[in-house]
């Protein structure tokens, strides 16, 4: 389906008369008196679940890629993150940057029986989120949360229903760091942080942040976590220290480089880095 028909489809299902209203009419339909309405329809519309159709609309209309750095992930490479972080072990999963689900998907196509953390900072790509994991009938946290501050706006729980997934609004906010089996990530690339406000007074005033959601992931998952980043991490001055730590560390199983220009929006080459936190070898 062209990206031209399928806004124009989507829009007429969630009744927008522009694409700028949709994260909020998705809002609303999710907490209306009959949300199954909608989905059932979306699935009518988009009858294979394993792509995420809402996913290519929303970075082309809405990604923030001047401040918050957004280059939403091909399908392609949430594929292979997922292949490479099975294991007949894995029951739960942990997204630092959940964006609109894309690498949930993908885990969830592989074991549909993984229930799922999945933490974003956008809070108009939430709603979204939220849809994407509703009507797959996927278990999760979703927590609307800036992880480098560790500010948390909202949070909603989502069980398996009978054939979508019951979303609830925690009420009552608090900071409860979930411990998953596995962790998966496509984190904004070279976002640059003041670091003095928020991480150490030692490190660069303007800190590149993306060893910090290395460890931010690696924090958080018991085992394997396979992370997308730019193919600069491997090289940087900047970044030396953090590259050091990890090998000494014994963590890191495998460096995949990727080629260039297969994101939509940028034409950065990347790379997958890949941990396991049982393997010692240097």
């Amino acid at each position: 389906m062209e990206l031209k028909e399928l806004t124009i489809k989507i829009c007429e299902l969630f009744d927008c008369t522009h694409v700028d209203e949709l994260p909020i009419k998705i809002k609303s339909a999710l907490f209306g008196e009959n949300p199954s309405c909608y989905f059932d329809k979306y699935a009518e519309l988009c009858s294979d679940l394993s792509v995420d159709y809402l996913q290519k609309v929303f970075q082309f209309y809405h990604a923030d890629r001047s401040d918050k750095k957004q280059d939403y992930t091909p399908t392609m490479l949430a594929r292979l993150v997922g292949m490479l972080t099975t294991s007949t072990k894995e029951k739960s999963v942990y997204d630092c940057c959940a964006g609109s689900g894309s690498l949930t998907i993908q885990k969830w196509v592989i074991n549909q029986n993984l229930k799922f953390v999945c933490e974003e900072l956008d809070e108009n790509v939430i709603p979204l989120l939220l849809f994407n994991l509703s009507v797959r009938n996927i278990e999760a946290s979703v927590v609307n949360k800036n992880i480098l501050t560790g500010e948390v706006v909202s949070s909603y729980e989502l069980t398996r229903g009978v054939k979508y997934a019951v979303i609830t609004k925690n009420l009552f906010i608090k900071e409860e760091l979930q411990q998953c089996s596995t962790g998966i990530s496509n984190p904004p690339f070279n976002l640059k942080i003041n670091a003095c406000e928020y991480i150490s007074k030692c490190l660069p005033e303007n800190y590149t942040s993306n060893f910090a959601f290395v460890a931010h992931c690696l924090q958080r998952s018991d085992r394997q976590v396979a992370i997308i980043l730019p193919t600069g991490v491997l090289s940087s001055k900047e970044e030396l220290e953090c590259r050091r730590y990890y090998v000494e560390k014994g963590w890191l199983k495998a460096v995949i480089s990727m080629p260039e220009n297969m994101f939509e929006s940028t034409q950065i080459p990347t790379c997958i880095l890949v941990f396991d936190k049982q393997k010692k070898s240097k």
